[in-house]
This record gives C-alpha cells, sequence and structure tokens, in this order.
C-alpha cells in the first residue's frame, strides 16, 4: 500500500452507517418537496439546465458521506450543490444547507466552527435586513428571518450543544481514567511501601537475632573450651554454672524474639547497661582479663533503646575480641550521660601475646556482618561508631547521643559507677 491510499482508506473508514442513511435520505426528501411544490419558477438558469437539479442534489448528498472523516471535503461539495440548487429555483438546497451548517460546527476544528456559528448569525441578519430594505416589507423580512433561523441559526446551536455535550462526556471519561490511574498508582505504591516494610522488618529481625544470639552462643563457646583445657574441678564447675546462665538467658531471648514475631510488636530483645557486669563476667570466664569501667551517673533516665544500643555494642566486640585475639586483654570503658547529652563507650584490646593461641592462629577472618549491624543500630540513634586498629590491637568507639531533658528524672536501677574490674577465673586462658 503506497502513502496516497492511505488518506483515502482513513477517510472512508470514518464512513458510519447513519451517514449513508442521511446520504440516501436527504434525496428522497428533497424530491417529495419538489413534487408538492414544482419549484423552478424562480430559477436563474435555463429550465434545460434547471432540470439536472437532481443531479446536482446527489453530487451534495454524497458529500455528506465525509462529514466526518474530511469535513472541508463535504462543505465544499454540499456547499457548491447548496449554492447551485438555489440558481436553479430548488428550495430544496435548504436542506443540504441545514446539514452543511450542522456538519461544520459539530465535526469541523474549533477555529471554524465557531467561524460557522458566527457566519450563521450574520447571514441570518444580512438576508432579513436585505429583504426589508428591498421590499419594505416586514412580513417578507420576518418569512425570511424564520426561513435563515430555520436554516442556519438551528443547526448552528443544534450542533454547537452537541459538540459540547460530547466535549464534556470526554472530559468526564478522561477524569475518571485520570482517577482510575490514581487509584492504581496509589495500590502500586501502598505494594511497594508493605514490601519495604517487610524488608525492613527481615533486615532488623537478623540484626537482632546476630546481636542476641551470637553474644550468648560465643560466650558458651568460650567458656566450653576453657573447661575443656582446664584440669581443675572447681574451674570446671564455675565455667558450666556461667555456660548453664549463658544458654538461660540465650534461650529467654530467644523466646522473647519468637513472640516478637508472632504477635507483630516492634520492640526488641533489651540489655541495660545495668547488665555490663554479668556480661564481662560471662566472657571473662573462659580466662580472658576483661576490666569494666564506668562514670555513667543516672542510667535510669537513659532511653531504652540507647542502653541497648551500648550493651549490645559491649557484647559484640567482647566476642569479636575474644574470637580473633585470644589471650589479649580486653578494656571496656563507658562514659557520658544524660548531663553530657552523649554516651561513649570504648572497647579495647591491648596486642595478644605471640605463640599459640595468638591472632596468627586465631582462625578465617570474620564477615564484618556485627559490626555492619553495629552500625546501622547506632546510626539509626544519630550516633556513629569506628573500628580501628589501637596500638597494635584493635578498639571499637562509639559516641552515641541522650536525651539531657531526661536528667531530671527519679533514679531508679541505678546501674554502674565507678570502675570495677572483673579478674580472669583461676586455669589456662
Amino acid at each position: 500500500m503506497n502513502d496516497t491510499e492511505r488518506p483515502v482508506l482513513r477517510v472512508l473508514s470514518a464512513i458510519r452507517r447513519e451517514d449513508i442513511l442521511l446520504a440516501l435520505g436527504y434525496p428522497a426528501m428533497m424530491w417529495l418537496l419538489f413534487t408538492v411544490n414544482n419549484d423552478g419558477d424562480w430559477a436563474w438558469f435555463p429550465p434545460a439546465f434547471s432540470a439536472w437539479w437532481p443531479a446536482v442534489a446527489a453530487v451534495g448528498s454524497v458529500g455528506i458521506l465525509f462529514r466526518r472523516g474530511t469535513t472541508f471535503l463535504m462543505a465544499s461539495m454540499t456547499g457548491t450543490a447548496v449554492l447551485v440548487l438555489l440558481l436553479m429555483g430548488q428550495t430544496t438546497a435548504l436542506f443540504l444547507l441545514w446539514e452543511t451548517v450542522f456538519s461544520l460546527v459539530l465535526f469541523a476544528g474549533d477555529r471554524v466552527s465557531r467561524m460557522t456559528e458566527i457566519a450563521s448569525l450574520v447571514l441570518t441578519a444580512v438576508a432579513t435586513l436585505s429583504v426589508l430594505a428591498v421590499t419594505a416589507e416586514l412580513p417578507a423580512a420576518v418569512l425570511t428571518a424564520l426561513i435563515a433561523g430555520m436554516s442556519l441559526l438551528l443547526p448552528a446551536e443544534w450542533a454547537s450543544n452537541v459538540r459540547k455535550e460530547r466535549k464534556l462526556s470526554a472530559a468526564e471519561a478522561t477524569r475518571a481514567q485520570a482517577a482510575e490511574d490514581a487509584v492504581r498508582q496509589q495500590a502500586t505504591l501502598e505494594a511497594a511501601r508493605h514490601e519495604l516494610a517487610v524488608a525492613s522488618e527481615r533486615q532488623r529481625m537478623a540484626h537482632e537475632l546476630h546481636d542476641v544470639l551470637s553474644a550468648r552462643l560465643s560466650a558458651i563457646a568460650l567458656q566450653t573450651g576453657a573447661a575443656l583445657s582446664t584440669g581443675t574441678r572447681e574451674l570446671a564447675a564455675e565455667v558450666l554454672s556461667h555456660v548453664r546462665k549463658e544458654s538461660v538467658a540465650g534461650l529467654n531471648e530467644l523466646t522473647s524474639m519468637i513472640r516478637i514475631l508472632s504477635s507483630g510488636d516492634a520492640q526488641e530483645a533489651a540489655g541495660f547497661l545495668a547488665d555490663l557486669d554479668s556480661l564481662v563476667a560471662a566472657h571473662a570466664a573462659s580466662g580472658t582479663r576483661i576490666t569494666l569501667s564506668s562514670t555513667v551517673s543516672g542510667t535510669a533516665s537513659i532511653p531504652s533503646a540507647q542502653q541497648t544500643a551500648v550493651y549490645r555494642v559491649v557484647a559484640e566486640s567482647l566476642v569479636n575480641a575474644l574470637r580473633h585475639a585470644p589471650g589479649a586483654n580486653i578494656a571496656v570503658v563507658v562514659q557520658g550521660g544524660p548531663a553530657a547529652g552523649l554516651l561513649h563507650v570504648r572497647v579495647t584490646n591491648s596486642p595478644p601475646p605471640a605463640g599459640p593461641g595468638s591472632a596468627a592462629d586465631a582462625g578465617e577472618p570474620g564477615t564484618g556482618t556485627g559490626l555492619r549491624s553495629l552500625r546501622l543500630r547506632v546510626e539509626q540513634l544519630g550516633g556513629e561508631l569506628t573500628a580501628a586498629v589501637h596500638d597494635g590491637g584493635w578498639q571499637v568507639s562509639v559516641r552515641l547521643p541522650v536525651r539531657a531533658s531526661e536528667e531530671d528524672l527519679e533514679h531508679s536501677g541505678a546501674g554502674l559507677a565507678g570502675r570495677a574490674s572483673v579478674p580472669p577465673a583461676e586455669g589456662p586462658a
């Protein structure tokens, strides 16, 4: 198919069944009016030529078929037919005039439609005034106004109303489609939010599981290793006692997390500054010397989220130090409080001694999951965490803001103050 055939097909495809019926109906009505009225007395053309008016009417009626696809072609064909029929003295031309005005206003562009309405009004006024000026008879002028109004103003107004209704319907359909699209987009957005919330919750629970169970299980592994390597029954009994405490605590925390997952409560497994003593003692049971120093006061006014973050940082740091630097001395320092508006935590291990069990024999390096989890927890609370080599060893440092406005709350469970030292248990490290 070449390019010249495509416009023709578009024009033909725009023809509707009602257009065909009109193209057939107008010649029939025009013939009926001719038989009743027997026009042609005031024809400008010779009678022999005027007798061909049916052919002219047929051409004008064929133009109606193109009123939707090519309105200009329709107006050219029907308008020319109207003019010729009027010169032939055929009043049946008013039928085609009516259809020409109606189609131009309804199907043409906005500018042509508006110009057709104005032209209809102007032609009606000019025809009426011209007849009145020529004949000086008011009845003739009124009759002319009625005929022009029926042939020009009526179809123009009717088509204008139909056009406006179509525009309103199209606007309403567009609005309904926009509303439907908005609902669909909102549903998509809600689904994305739900998926994001689920992914965030899974990540949070993964961090909690790591932070809670890793410290407990690591302490149990270290303590049982110390128990197996010692020949002292007293030390073995003490280590096994710590193992039991860690196992029970770990089981309780695991049960608590399972309850949280079942209920959907967004709480987290707790750990407080007051629990640091028992945490250090549990890890020191493996034979490692760990010192704990705290100058924090007013722990009751420190939010539980900040206390839990400090507890998890210390627990993970102890696990990493015992795993990757066995035999090294570990120092835990906690400073600050509500009055300072800041908690500062440092966990430092000194260089491990050389020989078997040194850092060189500590096993595979860690994956970094624990530190990433801790950094995320601290940053969510507005703090910062750094972990780096320090004096040949390793240091984890956390600075965490606390709300100073709660300083005056009544203190209960004062927690840690002063300096405490947890000596290693007797036996091999």
